[in-house]
């Protein structure tokens, strides 16, 4: 169902594809997945603010490869908690051992530790936006309030907003073709830090594929030019 909210974003609201991080064993529940957020949410804020030099793009890697160690970790420290004698079997030392660094996570290791579905649906993400964040170019800018910083917040504002007023964590597919004028969307994810503050972390997809934020609005621009917009 179509919803409006302010700003002029036309929404449809579902069940996200991304996940809150429960997991089977309360051996792996710890601070370790809030630190896990703070390295994606700091990656998140430099990439969709738009890469102005390559160290820029390389402080986004370098956070979002921390973010993919601590999902590793609680996959260890999870591992790590058996019996010594139940760290002999063949099935134990396959898994322990076949952890790999972030760049060569493949099919095969969401299968293989897929007893650890919701830290594998996260470790799945973060690839999928390591890939987008290898693809962006970096674009050189003015130190000033940027126009992807004020969409952004009107988005996000508006997105937070509809989800406390509808009791709900996860939003999926959010259309903002209203925003951009093309097929543009949003999943969000409802996330509350240690302090109890509560802010929404967005991903955005051009045409179903995660895309900078940044870039998505110089598309929209150029866009609207051919269109003859203003």
């Amino acid at each position: 169902m179509n919803t409006k909210i302010n700003n002029n974003l036309n929404i449809t609201e579902g069940t996200s594809r991304l996940p809150n991080l429960q997991y089977s064993s309360p051996s792996v529940v710890s601070e370790k997945d809030e630190y896990m957020n703070n390295y994606l949410n700091k990656s998140l804020e430099i990439w969709n603010n738009g890469f102005v030099s390559k160290s820029s793009k390389k402080k986004a890697l370098d956070y979002l490869r921390s973010a993919y160690y601590q999902c590793t970790k609680m996959i260890r420290d999870d591992l790590l908690s058996v019996p010594m004698e139940s760290r002999q079997s063949k099935e134990w030392r396959e898994k322990y051992w076949s952890i790999p660094d972030f760049h060569y996570w493949r099919k095969k290791h969401s299968l293989l530790f897929s007893s650890y579905s919701e830290i594998v649906k996260e470790i799945e993400n973060l690839v999928e936006l390591r890939k987008a964040m290898k693809e962006t170019e970096v674009t050189p800018s003015q130190k000033i309030v940027s126009k992807e910083q004020i969409v952004r917040y009107e988005i996000e504002q508006s997105i937070h907003d509809l989800m406390i007023k509808r009791k709900t964590k996860y939003l999926e597919g959010v259309k903002l073709a209203d925003q951009f004028g093309l097929d543009v969307s949003v999943t969000s994810h409802l996330v509350t830090n240690q302090y109890g503050t509560q802010f929404v972390r967005c991903f955005y997809y051009l045409f179903g594929k995660m895309t900078a934020l940044n870039t998505i609005i110089a598309v929209a621009q150029k866009h609207k030019e051919n269109q003859g917009g203003k």
